[in-house]
């Protein structure tokens, strides 16, 4: 039973609504205005509770709930999205959800908070209470009640849903309630979470009931120690498919590293990692935030103890539940700044990693290739084992710099005037204060760019110099060899064949067998091999020469006495 005063709290909050009825379609609204939506400032009398998935099953549409879901809207991108997902999700259902069966109700990976929310209400007065981290079906369960008009439950205007290592069964769980006003924001989340992707942009509804859209997509890389992940197949959609790049051969290992205890089964990686947040509504204070987060990047969510799981998941446990920030826009806009502040502090860690292994790198093995110590043969192999340590770096560190690029690209485009930061011109002083603060953090990231180019350069220009080395080693190869060539031709080949001929019979040689005989052979076919060495160096000269005088002989043989050429 709900207390007098979250009744009377609710009451209020019910009361609000209908004050000022909004219509989609009571006012137009012109994007170029460069300010947030008017009637987002009103309070929204749509309570958003058809679901999609059953409206279109009483419409007899064709497909399960996956393709119902992804298909809503009509885009020519669905069906690609439809295969994707279907592909993540095989072997799983919504039945199995419901049914509470296999990971679905066992693994705690899902939080949520939904409170009231309005005009005058704080928001920590009345609140639903989850015994979080929920499972896929306590998701579901949960989920599956009213957001308005419950019975025994206050409404949730104001509803936050984080998820660990998004699972197929909380795909179902989430798909099999969203209404129609959640399903385009929903979609691309989980789309964009699944597939890695990098988004920064504000969407608002032209057509049909107005609603707005904040996306926050970012992918990073996180660096550490760790034993290379081993998979079973049954576990492969288990989680999103991120990729693990094994990182021993850089040697990232500092001295002081190297004296301590080390498991020696684990090895440097770099590990993909991915954070989503969307929060999509109808008003500033009716809204619902989606966060799908990797646990390389907050952990696991059933380690968490109760003062922790009180704190707001979405921010990394950095914001109070019970004093909530109930305005959309400024509530992502402090995810936005808690989630890039860490975004760049691993990005700053990994860079400075690589710096440091490249500069013990190339120093290194620099003295190795000049110290001269080695055999050729040794050198060359040392020389194509450094090439392919550059190379190796080289495609590692393109990768990296395609995916920080692309983050500070959807800044720029964000951030550019009349883009999806003119909405948030009348903010409030401490969400200006975290936008500011957002600006600042990207300009690092520039920077790290600019160190990540950087290093692109010196591995390209190591590579080079390894390839010029390399070539010539080759060079000094092959000019030893010739004068061996030279030497076994002129020298070695005319004795061995005078000791042929002297092995012949008396009597079919002119000449009398002895030693002066021999080395008069021997210097006449000396002679000989040297004669024919000058001939065909003259013919290689001189080929050339030939063939412009014969060309030009037969040009002027097609010319008669009047200058006319012959057909």
């Amino acid at each position: 039973m709900v207390s007098k005063k979250k009744k009377s709290a609710k009451k209020r909050s019910r009361e609000s609504e209908h004050k000022e009825p909004r219509e989609a379609d009571t006012k137009k609204y012109n994007e170029t205005e460069n300010s947030w939506c008017p009637e987002f400032s009103k309070i929204s009398s749509i309570h958003d509770t058809q679901r999609l998935v059953t409206v279109r099953e009483e419409h007899d549409t064709v497909g399960d709930n996956l393709e119902i879901f992804f298909a809503a809207s009509g885009n020519i991108d669905s069906r690609l999205e439809v295969e994707e997902l279907k592909d993540f999700c095989r072997g799983t259902s919504l039945a199995d959800v419901v049914a509470a069966k296999g990971p679905a109700g066992a693994q705690r990976i899902a939080w949520m908070d939904d409170r009231i929310s309005g005009p005058g209400l704080k928001g920590n007065e009345v609140a639903r209470e989850y015994e979080n981290p929920l499972t896929a079906t306590g998701l579901y369960r949960a989920l599956d009640r009213p957001r308005f008009n419950d019975e025994n439950l206050p409404d949730a205007v104001r509803r936050l849903v984080y998820v660990t290592d998004l699972s197929p069964a909380c795909i179902h769980a989430l798909v099999g309630t969203a209404s129609w006003l959640q399903t385009d924001a929903l979609r691309e989340a989980i789309s964009k979470h699944l597939a890695f992707q990098t988004s920064i942009a504000v969407k608002i509804a032209s057509a049909g009931i107005r609603t707005f859209q904040l996306d926050l997509h970012l992918p990073l890389f996180k660096l550490d120690r760790s034993k290379p992940p081993n998979r079973c197949p049954q576990e492969a959609n288990a989680k999103p498919r991120r990729r693990w790049t094994d990182l021993s051969f850089m040697k990232l290992e500092t001295c002081e590293l190297q004296g301590e205890d080390q498991d020696p089964k684990e090895v440097w990686g770099i590990q993909e990692a991915h954070i989503s947040c969307t929060v999509t509504g109808t008003d500033n204070w009716r809204w619902i935030g989606y966060a799908f987060v990797d646990t390389e990047i907050d952990g696991v969510l059933a380690d968490s103890d109760l003062p922790e799981l009180k704190m707001d998941q979405i921010a990394a446990g950095k914001l109070d539940i019970s004093t909530p920030i109930c305005c959309a826009r400024e509530y992502w806009i402090k995810i936005f700044e808690i989630r890039i502040d860490y975004v760049r502090k691993q990005w700053l860690y990994l860079i400075w990693k690589f710096e440091r292994s490249i500069d013990l790198y190339i120093d290194k093995h620099s003295l190795i290739l000049s110290s001269g110590s080695e055999t050729t043969q040794e050198r060359t192999v040392q020389v194509k084992a450094d090439f392919d340590w550059a190379r190796q770096a080289t495609d590692i560190s393109s990768r990296l710099h395609g995916v920080l690029s692309d983050t500070i690209t959807s800044w720029k485009s964000f951030s550019s005037p009349g883009e999806g930061i003119s909405h948030f011109e009348d903010i409030s002083t401490n969400a200006r204060l975290s936008l500011r603060a957002i600006r600042s953090i990207f300009r690092d990231l520039e920077g790290d760019e600019k160190r990540l180019d950087l290093l692109k350069s010196r591995y390209t220009a190591f590579a080079r110099a390894l390839e010029l080395h390399l070539e010539l080693e080759v060079k000094e190869a092959t000019v030893k060899n010739g004068l061996a060539s030279e030497l076994n031709m002129a020298v070695f080949y005319p004795i061995a064949l005078a000791a042929g001929i002297f092995t012949m019979q008396q009597e079919d040689l002119p000449f009398q067998m002895s030693f002066r005989s021999f080395a008069i052979v021997v210097i006449l076919l000396m002679l000989m091999v040297y004669a024919l060495r000058l001939i065909v160096e003259y013919a290689v000269h001189v080929r050339p020469l030939l063939r412009g005088k014969v060309l030009s002989w037969v040009k002027r043989a097609k010319v008669d006495n009047g200058g006319n050429v012959h057909p």
